[in-house]
C-alpha cells in the first residue's frame, strides 16, 4: 500500500462567513480525498484516509460529504474513531 498526497486537494471556503457556493478553486469546498477505479496490483481495494495526532478535536460538529460516481459497486464509509490507550485509563 501507498500512504501518499498525490490524491488530495485542499479547496478553501471562498467566504468564511459564508458557507455556500464554490471553493477559492471553483467547484465543492473542502479537502478533496480521490482513489481510482479497480483494486491494486496486490489485489487491496483503493482507499483514501485522513488521520491526525491532535488531541484537543473532543466536541463539536464534524462533516462528510461524499460524492460517488454512477459505477456499480462503489462504495463509501466515514468513521471517526478515538482510541483510548490503556495510560490513560
Amino acid at each position: 500500500m501507498q500512504f501518499v498526497s498525490d490524491n488530495v486537494k485542499l479547496n478553501r471556503i471562498n467566504d468564511p462567513m459564508n458557507w455556500t457556493g464554490p471553493g477559492e478553486l471553483g467547484g465543492d469546498p473542502g479537502l478533496q480525498l480521490t482513489v481510482g477505479a479497480g483494486a491494486t496490483p496486490d489485489g487491496f481495494t483503493r482507499c483514501a484516509q485522513l488521520n491526525t495526532v491532535r488531541e484537543d478535536m473532543l466536541w463539536g460538529s464534524y462533516r462528510a460529504l461524499l460524492k460517488l460516481p454512477s459505477v456499480p459497486g462503489t462504495c463509501s464509509a466515514f468513521f471517526w474513531v478515538r482510541h483510548i490507550h490503556q495510560s490513560s485509563l
